[in-house]
């Protein structure tokens, strides 16, 4: 049986999202991601995300231009907030 599609009345809900893209200095390769979250349907309702590129290490160590994010969210439908 097929699930019901999301609609005004019944949308999709994602909430308490934490997504982070994160890697030690000492790390012997880079992290990288094209997109942390891509949202491909409608009626989707995101209630407190977090979408963090980490520009330090455990140690504190600021990281420039590492751990590098294409789009943090990308949104490919309509009716999502």
């Amino acid at each position: 049986e097929a699930l019901p599609l999301p609609s005004d009345l019944d949308p999709i809900v994602v909430h308490d999202l934490f997504i982070r893209l994160f890697s030690e200095r000492t790390d012997s390769h880079q992290v990288t991601a094209g997109t942390m979250l891509w949202v491909q349907t409608d009626f989707v309702v995101i209630d407190h995300a977090w979408l963090w590129r980490a520009d330090h290490d455990s140690f504190a160590h600021f990281k420039r231009m590492e751990n590098p994010v294409q789009h943090a969210l990308q949104v490919d439908g309509d009716h999502v907030t």
